[in-house]
């Protein structure tokens, strides 16, 4: 772009269009709601479109000082244009600072978004009975606890004058829950979720230990609007006990038949209602030393590990903040997923380098983690080995093959807080997986 003392400002700008499209096409069991998750799906076929203008900008500002070996700002901007969501503009700002050849400091302040899928902007509207939510039912179904938990007009326990102004049936009516509808679904009027970001990180590549280097990244994650569903008990406890306010928007999540008063209507389709936050620090080191004489080659130690220090959850605002660090269960993530929230993974690894071959045997661990719901059932930490090995053939050819999970480890199933099928995301549920690839690229 132009010169300064320090050196070249590079600029670059970019153009971006995407188009997506998804087709669903449930068979009947789905259909009927008959599957062995009992989990309802119909038809769908929906597309959006975006186009996004990006501009980028690297601006050196010293180099060869005292303290400064170098020193750099980076940002970058990018506009957003999607069609079935509005979309905000993003930024980043970084400064990367080498103290001196062994030490450099890196920190960056950035924005983002997820756009919704196809499935939260237009995914079919599928009803329930909401007597498979309601414990005095006898089509009440176990897993769906705690999504409903009575009409508090009739409990007793809501705001009398709230009660009166929705209509509500007096003190006492017995009430048949197999008459309303539980919905759920996509949102038509969904929008994106939004991202701050900020990272502190040192990188040490100490000049009298060859072939080491080591890095430390501080990141701190705030989502908002991240999409996430209000339950009927959660509606109907703030419209009619917390915020007894005819202005509550959340008295609008539990409709009323005008005639009878009942409940009609749980609506639980996507919002943009929750707030996450996640904070931790990310570890990396590697090594490479030359291997003994008779073997040839050089060793490669590596390690990357994550350390959560915060993960917190707070699905909507009638709800108390989950805090999910070092947890597994639903509490932290949909009705029907159980996904894994660990406040420690690492990825160990030792590679064997030949001049063109290359071993490598590397080992997961995902760290122990409690049920989210109850602390006192948890899932000890999982290891896993894999085995991975790379021959350049010659310049065209090379051959690739691979073993996860090599001891065949199978997934932890608990008791409690698992998912339909009796584990938990993340982990290894298909065993031991071989791989082999083939890389041909000819020179012409």
């Amino acid at each position: 772009m132009f010169e300064l003392p320090a050196g070249p400002v590079d600029f670059a700008v970019g153009y971006e269009y995407r188009k997506e499209t998804g087709k669903q096409t449930p068979g009947d069991a789905f259909r009927n709601g008959t599957s062995f998750a009992s989990i309802s799906a119909f038809d769908m076929d929906a597309s959006f479109s975006s186009e996004e203008f990006y501009a980028e900008v690297l601006v050196p500002i010293l180099i060869d000082q005292p303290f400064a070996e170098e020193l750099s700002f980076e940002g970058a901007y990018r506009i957003s244009d999607y069609s079935n969501t509005e979309a905000e503009d993003t930024y980043k700002l970084g400064i990367n600072w080498a103290i001196n050849s062994d030490i450099r400091i890196r920190a960056n302040r950035l924005t983002a978004f997820r756009a919704p899928n196809l499935g939260e902007f237009a995914s079919p509207i599928t009803a329930l009975s909401l007597s498979l939510f309601d414990q005095n039912s006898d089509q009440f179904v176990p897993r769906l606890a705690g999504r409903y938990n009575g009409d508090p007009c009739l409990l007793g326990t809501g705001d009398a004058s709230q009660c009166a102004a929705f209509g509500a049936p007096p003190v006492g009516t017995e009430f048949d829950s197999s008459t309303a509808k539980y919905t759920y679904g996509g949102n038509p009027n969904i929008k994106p979720e939004q991202a701050e970001s900020d990272t502190l990180g040192i990188v040490y590549t100490p000049s009298y230990l060859e072939g080491f280097d080591l890095s430390l990244d501080y990141y701190s994650i705030r989502v908002t609007d991240a999409v996430s569903q209000i339950q009927p008990g959660a509606a109907l406890q703030s419209c009619y006990i917390d915020d007894p306010n005819p202005n509550n928007p959340l008295c609008g999540a539990v409709l009323r038949d005008p005639n009878t008063g009942f409940i009609s209507t749980a609506i639980v389709n996507d919002f943009n209602l929750a707030a996450i936050e996640q904070a931790g620090i990310d570890v990396a080191a590697n090594y490479v030393i030359d291997a003994p004489a008779q073997m040839g080659g050089r060793f490669r130690f590596s390690y990357q590990g994550n350390f959560v220090t915060k993960q917190t959850r707070q699905n909507n605002s009638t709800v108390a903040e989950v805090d999910c660090k070092g947890t597994y269960g639903s509490a932290c993530s949909g009705d029907f997923a159980s996904i894994l929230q660990a406040d420690y993974k690492h990825r160990a690894s030792i590679d064997w380098q030949l001049d063109n071959m290359n071993f490598q045997l590397g080992w997961r661990r995902i760290g122990e983690v409690e049920y989210a719901v109850d602390r006192s059932e948890t899932i000890s930490a999982q290891n896993y080995l894999d085995f991975a090995a790379a021959w350049q053939v010659n310049e065209e050819l090379a051959v690739n093959f691979g073993v996860d999970n090599l001891l065949d480890r199978e997934p932890p199933t608990p008791e409690i807080g698992a998912n339909h099928f009796n584990t938990v995301s993340d982990y290894s549920v298909i065993g031991r997986s071989v791989g082999v690839s083939l890389r041909y690229a000819p020179s012409f």
